[in-house]
């Protein structure tokens, strides 16, 4: 599907959560779109409380807004049980102050959204009409802030996705192992969970494909509210990346299964597969693997 091309008229897309790595990453992926990057960690004028109603409102009044792309979220799982009323304030209070606050002004809404909010008790990829039921707090409060998107007036739409990796947080997984494979003799990895990887910028270009259609859908006058799940191809698990790592890096760290990480306080899902058909379905292309992505992210790094 042709991206519909910048025009003035189009205003600014806002991205809310712009501190966080798939925040930076849109900052920085979408050239062609003038991009409004905020967060509550921000300073001066790109600082913005998601959760405070009457600085959303503010903000809104003072801008052209074509898009707002909520990617903000307290996305530590484990933090999530040790706190659970930030977890809901982060990743579900944050989610109905915009819904609303877009709802007044009729501007096009996108919550980046896991897989978390899946129970993890199938065997096959989940589909997004599957039931849910988080297993953690994390996932509650992403549900939460489902339900609040859910109920916009405005075109909307839910983006499910899963285990991300890009530049932008050495914490994230693959940066971690990465830096282990090469300065360490063993790197003791985690074999418990199924789920899907995605890259940063393979995450951009579809949530830029769906926020112009969701414009498009404004304009157009039509009612629009969707879930999409997008994630790379083929699930695997945290032991399973972290060889393939080894072997792209050519690191001669030996990497062996763990089944006990200290601190670890939240359940996760032990399979969280997502089928991403009616994204590609929808948007007529293709989400590559997630080996031939990880290959891509860390040769250029």
């Amino acid at each position: 599907m042709a991206l519909k091309p910048k025009t003035e008229s189009d205003g600014e897309w806002i991205i809310v959560g712009s501190s966080g790595m798939l925040g930076k990453a849109l900052t920085e992926c979408l050239p062609d779109r003038k991009t409004i990057g905020v967060s509550r960690s921000e300073p001066g004028e790109k600082g913005l409380d998601a959760a405070d109603r009457r600085a959303v409102e503010r903000f809104l009044n003072s801008r052209k807004t074509a898009v707002v792309i909520h990617a903000a979220a307290l996305a530590d799982v484990d933090g999530c049980e040790k706190d659970p009323l930030g977890a809901y304030r982060s990743n579900a209070l944050t989610a109905q102050v915009l819904a609303q606050a877009c709802s007044e002004r009729r501007i096009p809404l996108i919550y980046v959204s896991t897989d978390y909010v899946f129970g993890g008790k199938k065997t096959d990829a989940y589909v997004e009409t599957d039931p849910v039921g988080p297993v953690n707090v994390y996932g509650l409060t992403k549900l939460a802030g489902e339900w609040f998107i859910g109920r916009s007036t405005s075109p909307w739409a839910i983006v499910r996705t899963s285990w991300l990796f890009g530049a932008g947080s050495p914490a994230n997984f693959v940066n971690a192992i990465a830096k282990k494979l090469k300065t360490e003799k063993e790197v003791a990895v985690l074999d418990d969970q199924r789920n899907c990887p995605t890259y940063t910028k393979d995450l951009c270009r579809a949530l830029e494909a769906i926020a112009a259609q969701l414009i498009d859908a404004k304009q157009n006058g039509d009612p629009y509210g969707e879930i999409f799940h997008v994630c790379n191809a083929s699930p695997t698990t945290r032991f399973e990346m972290a060889v393939r790592m080894k072997e792209i890096l050519a690191s001669s760290c030996r990497v062996s299964r763990t089944t006990q990480i200290p601190d670890r306080k939240a359940i996760r899902p032990t399979f969280s597969a997502m089928d991403t058909s009616k994204y590609q379905k929808t948007f007529g292309t293709t989400l590559r693997t997630w080996t031939d992505s990880l290959e891509d992210y860390l040769r250029s790094q």
